[in-house]
């Protein structure tokens, strides 16, 4: 028994039942399907929501950090109202894989660097730099002799991840299942990894406890009628939600019709969740599939391409009063809302200023969702 967690620093301790790669050995992308153990009495989530996890950084990246900078991991420093260690800071408080444009600004100074000074004068230039690198290709690229309290100053707290959630608690009380793409490449002569996705695809041992807390999302439920149709748009680990979303129609013994619109590079390589769609097509819950793998076919097809050609279709169950939903990279959901426009002209003969109004009229009416994300 216990109170029910609604705040992100009110943290659950969950652990670890599951992870599973859902991508073949060969594919480009290592995406992991993780479950984790909870108390559903303590923590409870809906369809839509996002798990958010804390991380501890790679302890191989906190020491090539430390031997970097020629510091010590054992010296002392004080973070918030505490003191602890560097090396334990560096691990579990500060931020390591994610550069910000401010920290650039002031390592140019520590390193009297002109040519990183010029560059930071330039925002666009260094959003660039820093969202290619992490902090220790700057220090690395732009020597400087600071001490370890300098060093806790320069970095931003560490801030947790936000997961779409895979699975309804209709279905799976007490467990919560992720989506995880691991981040892993090869740049500025070292080996990266992701912070959290390093953390949950390659760190986290079976039983090992997670921080977890759930991050509501309102603007991307399913509709209250389970009648109503549902067009689920996804690309990647952007299809993450709607698997959740039908298992939760299932368990509801909702009759609304689905189609799944999912992309990704290649058939047999990277169908995620491939078997979990087959199996509601045979229960006859999912109404239509629409794929777009983008690396099969000599020309690169993507979702927004599958959806012109099947505008027609979609504008009827538009017409029939189907919500729609979109989940994925940023660039992915505009160039689906710039597909959506091209169909609304081409089909229903609307120009673009009342294009605009329709799209805007299904998102004041609560028919169209988005959950994009960088």
């Amino acid at each position: 028994m216990g109170k029910p967690l609604d705040l992100k620093h009110s943290c659950y301790p969950a652990t670890l039942l599951e992870n599973r790669r859902i991508t073949t050995p060969d594919a480009i992308a290592d995406v992991r399907h993780l479950a984790l153990s909870i108390d559903p009495k303590v923590l409870s989530y809906r369809p839509g929501d996002a798990l958010g996890v804390w991380f501890h950084n790679d302890p191989a990246l906190v020491e090539a950090l430390l031997a970097e900078l020629s510091l010590d991991g054992a010296a002392p420093v004080s973070l918030g109202d505490g003191e602890l260690s560097l090396r334990q800071a560096l691990s579990e408080r500060l931020e390591l894989t994610q550069l910000h444009p401010t920290g650039v600004r002031a390592w140019a100074d520590l390193a009297r660097a002109d040519d990183l000074s010029e560059l930071a004068a330039d925002a666009a230039r260094l959003r660039a730099y820093a969202g290619e690198r992490q902090f220790i290709d700057l220090v690395a690229a732009h020597p400087a002799r600071i001490d370890a309290g300098t060093l806790v100053g320069l970095l931003r707290p560490l801030q947790p991840r936000l997961y779409s959630i895979a699975s309804s608690q209709a279905e799976f009380e007490d467990e919560v299942h992720l989506t995880v793409s691991v981040v892993s490449y090869q740049a500025h002569g070292r080996d990266h990894l992701g912070g959290a996705s390093g953390f949950l695809g390659a760190r986290v041992g079976d039983r090992d406890p997670v921080r977890v807390y759930v991050a509501e999302n309102e603007g991307f439920r399913l509709p209250e009628d389970g009648a109503t149709p549902v067009i689920l748009i996804g690309a990647g680990t952007g299809v993450a939600p709607y698997r959740a979303f039908l298992q939760a129609r299932a368990a509801n013994g909702d009759a609304g019709r689905h189609w799944l619109v999912f992309g990704n590079r290649h058939f047999h390589r990277d169908f995620l969740y491939q078997l979990d769609w087959q199996a509601q097509r045979k229960a006859g819950r999912l109404h239509r599939v629409s794929l777009a793998f983008s690396r099969d076919d000599a020309e690169k097809r993507y979702v927004q391409h599958r959806l012109r050609e099947e505008g027609r279709e979609l504008l009827r169950w538009l017409e029939d009063g189907a919500h729609l939903y979109v989940c994925g990279a940023t660039a992915m959901g505009q160039a689906v809302h710039r597909a959506l426009l091209e169909i609304l002209a081409g089909e229903a003969g609307l120009d673009p200023d009342a294009a605009e109004d329709y799209l805007d009229n299904l998102r004041r009416a609560a028919r169209y969702h988005r959950d994009l994300y960088a």
